[in-house]
């Protein structure tokens, strides 16, 4: 199926109450040095599971008091805000359900390099554009999930990728998790 497809690697970890009952990787880590799929070391991108893990830091500021979900979104924001396109404002809410109403991710978004990423808001502030009323379609929103996290920055005073260290990867054990390939990793991309 891998070669059908095209995926050059894949793992595999079946875990059974908690503990890990059988792991294997398949193929190529990396295509290029003909490197072998290693469960314990390949690296593989958070891509778009980061939103899974700013929805849960997003509920844990609810959780604490910090933010309430029915707020609209531009009170704990100062670096960027939602344009107040309609009269019903983006709730909290409608970030994590992906019904805020934002245009979608558009192609020439990625960066080049690890150093020209573009902070949150400043990469947010031309992209918000409300092509309809909030809280009344379901579209996966990139836009919506990135404006969370840049909410969770604010609200944390964290950077979201120390903030999802701190109080999601560690206490769950996942001492390889990240949003960017930290440098005592880089041997193992």
């Amino acid at each position: 199926e891998m070669k059908r497809e095209g995926i050059p690697g894949a793992a595999f970890v079946f875990v059974r109450h908690g503990r890990i009952v059988y792991e294997r990787g398949y193929g190529l880590a990396n295509v290029s040095t003909r490197r072998a799929v290693d469960p314990e070391r390949t690296i593989w991108r958070i891509g778009s599971i980061s939103k899974t893990f700013t929805a849960t830091a997003v509920m844990q500021l609810v959780d604490r008091g910090l933010v309430h979900r029915e707020a609209d979104v531009n009170l704990y924001l100062s670096k960027v805000k939602v344009p107040e396109t309609y009269p019903l404002p983006v709730t909290v809410t409608d970030l994590l359900t992906h019904t805020a109403g934002f245009d979608e991710i558009r192609p020439g978004t990625q960066a080049s390099s690890r150093d020209s990423v573009l902070p949150l808001a400043q990469f947010l502030a031309p992209r918000l554009v409300r092509v309809r009323p909030p809280g009344q379609t379901i579209s996966y929103s990139t836009y919506g999930m990135t404006l969370a996290g840049d909410l969770v920055e604010e609200v944390s005073g964290k950077p979201i990728e120390e903030y999802l260290a701190e109080n999601i990867w560690r206490p769950l054990g996942m001492s390889r998790s990240s949003i960017n390939v930290p440098a005592s990793s880089s041997g193992d991309v």
